[in-house]
């Protein structure tokens, strides 16, 4: 098994001011743990803080990156346009998280419903 945990979770744990570095260390020893751009960009962009938003991305950095390739981007736009057809309009940011986390076969780790709307994606509501 292996997760990839999205900026929501991220986002509610600094909120809270839950110190997540340790228990994030923790499970890298029990599994892969993900990350990709998307998820370091949309997380460091709200941290007010530059000592914060830089300790964040030296965090991240120690995650296993997907990269956003060409063939991520265009699987993203096939599953955009095949679930604009059906009616489910996603953002297209979650789209492209959702692709990297299948490609990796990792469970996406989030609050956010909209990944439960995505068909063959497997999602945690935690850790």
């Amino acid at each position: 098994m292996a997760v990839l945990i999205d900026s929501s979770i991220y986002i509610d744990w600094m909120r809270r001011r839950h110190e997540f570095i340790p228990e994030i260390a923790k499970l890298q020893l029990r599994m892969p743990v993900y990350t990709c751009g998307i998820i370091q960009s949309e997380v460091a962009r709200g941290i007010l803080h530059e000592s914060m938003r830089n300790r964040f991305l030296e965090f991240s950095d120690l995650l296993e990156m997907i990269p956003t390739s060409q063939e991520i981007w265009r699987d993203t736009t096939l599953l955009a346009w095949q679930l604009d057809r059906k009616g489910i309009t996603l953002p297209l940011t979650d789209l492209a998280i959702a692709v990297c986390a299948k490609k990796v076969e990792a469970t996406v780790v989030t609050l956010d419903a909209d990944f439960r709307k995505i068909p063959g994606l497997a999602v945690a509501g935690s850790l």
